[in-house]
C-alpha cells in the first residue's frame, strides 16, 4: 500500500534546519458503518459515504474504502450541471481495500436527451494530483448540459494530471464523448462496454498503460474511435471495439478506427475490433503493435 507524507522544516535557535516528517491522515468508508462520525478516523467510525470523508480531508491525505455498492449522493463542479457520485477536488488517494470485485461506485443515467438528461449521475470526478485505486465504476451517465463537465467522461472526468489504477470502467454512456473516461492516466485498467455517441466509447484524450478495452462503442455518424481517441496506449490490449454509425437512414456511416483513432500506440495488440473505415485504427500510428482479424 502506498505510504503518503508530509515534510516539514523546523528551524531551531542555531540556525539549523530540520525536516520531520509527518505521516498523512487516514480515514475510512465502511457503507455498513454503524457510527459515521467525523474526521472518520478508524473503523469503528467510518464514513457511510465516499464524499463525507472526502469533504473532510486535506491534500495528500488517504481514504480506504471496504466492500459495497456505492450508489447514493452526489455533487456538482459549478458550472456544470452534471452530478458527480464521488468529487475528489483534493491531490489525495482514494483506494479501495479489496479491489475492484468487490468495491463498486455507480452512477445514473436517465436515458434521455433533453433538460431531464441533467439527472445523470457521472461516477467520478478526478482533480489534478488526485488518484483513485481499485474500484469498478458503472452506469454513468454524462448526457446534457452547455459545459465539457457536462458531456465527457460518463465514467470518470480527469484533469490532465490525475491517475486512475486498477479500476473497472464499464457501461457508462457519453452523449459527446468519452464514454468510460476522459483525459488522466490509466494504469492496469479495463474499460468494458462503454458507449460514446462522437468520439473515444472507451477513452478520450487519455493516457494508458497496461490497460484493456473490450467491446467498447462509438455509435453517431460523424464520429471515430470505438475503443480510444486521441489518446496514447503503452503496452495495452483492444478486442472487439465498434466505430460504427447510429442507422440514421444514411447507410454505415463514416465511423473510423473500431480499435483506436487519432492516437499513438506502442506494443499493443489489436483484435476484432470493427469501423466503417480503419477496423483497427484510423489516422494514429502503431509501433511494434499485433494486428489480427480486425
Amino acid at each position: 500500500m502506498k505510504s503518503n507524507s508530509f515534510k516539514r522544516w523546523l528551524v531551531i535557535p542555531s540556525g539549523l534546519f530540520i525536516v520531520l516528517s509527518v505521516p498523512a491522515t487516514t480515514l475510512f468508508v465502511d457503507l455498513n458503518s454503524p457510527n459515521p462520525t467525523p474526521p472518520y478516523s478508524d473503523w469503528s467510525t467510518a464514513a457511510t459515504n465516499i464524499q463525507d470523508a472526502i469533504d473532510v480531508f486535506s491534500d495528500g491525505d488517504l481514504i480506504l474504502v471496504t466492500n459495497g455498492v456505492y450508489q447514493s449522493g452526489g455533487k456538482l463542479i459549478p458550472p456544470s450541471l452534471l452530478t458527480n457520485r464521488v468529487i475528489i477536488d483534493k491531490a489525495i488517494t482514494v483506494q479501495s481495500i479489496n479491489g475492484s470485485a468487490t468495491t463498486m461506485i455507480v452512477g445514473h443515467q436517465v436515458g434521455a436527451l433533453g433538460p431531464e438528461a441533467s439527472n445523470d449521475v457521472r461516477c467520478v470526478y478526478l482533480t489534478n494530483g488526485a488518484q483513485l485505486v481499485g474500484f469498478t465504476l458503472t452506469n454513468g451517465g454524462a448526457m446534457y448540459g452547455p459545459n465539457v463537465t457536462d458531456v465527457y467522461g460518463a465514467g470518470i472526468f480527469c484533469e490532465t494530471n490525475a491517475t486512475v489504477s486498477n479500476c473497472v470502467v464499464t457501461a457508462c454512456f457519453s452523449f459527446v464523448s468519452g464514454g468510460g473516461g476522459y483525459q488522466g492516466n490509466y494504469y492496469n485498467c479495463a474499460f468494458i462496454s462503454n458507449t460514446a455517441e462522437y468520439f473515444g466509447g472507451g477513452a478520450l484524450d487519455s493516457t494508458l498503460v497496461n490497460c484493456t478495452l473490450t467491446g467498447n462503442l462509438q455509435v453517431n455518424d460523424y464520429g471515430s474511435g470505438g475503443g480510444a481517441s486521441s489518446c496514447t496506449l503503452n503496452n495495452c490490449t483492444l478486442i472487439g471495439n465498434l466505430s460504427q454509425a447510429n442507422d440514421n437512414g444514411n447507410g454505415p456511416g463514416t465511423g473510423g478506427g473500431g480499435a483506436a483513432y487519432l492516437s499513438v500506440l506502442n506494443n499493443c495488440e489489436l483484435i476484432q475490433n470493427t469501423a466503417s473505415t480503419g477496423g483497427g485504427t484510423c489516422l494514429g500510428s502503431l509501433n511494434n503493435c499485433l494486428i489480427v482479424s480486425n
